[in-house]
């Protein structure tokens, strides 16, 4: 129900249809779907609705889905970029970022680099921006490892398989 929702908010394969959309989104998220939650707000945010937006965001916060926080500040970022707005999200972003939230962790890095807390902070911003691409390239990394066998050096050490 989500991806046919997501065909009718994109118009791929469909004609673009806001009322099919939302339809489709709110089945699945009555079936059971966080993520459907997340996909429902983009829609709406899309066509200016954000109070109903925040609203849907809001809950997925009461009951812990980590996405929804990093969503829920991402969507108030968007209609207003003040320094009172970010310190608004900032507990938002932080709490999604310790829970492993990367897109949080990395915006979060942006908005203290961009010195929209304070300019001391500045640095902070940059190591944090720096540490997550290190991150994310490690996990490339791991992936890539764990699929292919070889090392990032390309030698095939990182695997060694005990059939031979």
């Amino acid at each position: 129900m989500q991806q046919v929702g997501w065909h009718y908010r994109t118009g791929a394969g469909v004609a673009a249809d806001f009322e099919r959309a939302q339809d489709y989104y709110r089945r699945a998220i009555c079936a059971g779907s966080w993520t459907a939650t997340i996909s429902y707000a983009r829609l709406l945010a899309e066509h200016g609705h954000f109070e109903t937006c925040e609203q849907l965001l809001e809950d997925g916060v009461r009951s812990d889905f980590v996405p929804a926080y990093f969503w829920l500040a991402r969507f108030r970022y968007m209609q207003s970029k003040s320094r009172k707005t970010c310190r608004e999200i900032r507990p938002l972003l932080e709490y999604a970022s310790e829970k492993g939230h990367p897109a949080a962790r990395g915006f979060l890095a942006i908005l203290l680099l961009l010195g929209k807390y304070r300019l001391r902070e500045i640095p902070a911003g940059f190591r944090e921006l720096r540490s997550s691409i290190f991150y994310e390239v490690d996990e490339e990394n791991a992936g890539g490892e764990a699929r292919s066998g070889k090392s990032p050096r390309g030698d095939g050490s990182a695997y060694v398989s005990e059939e031979g």
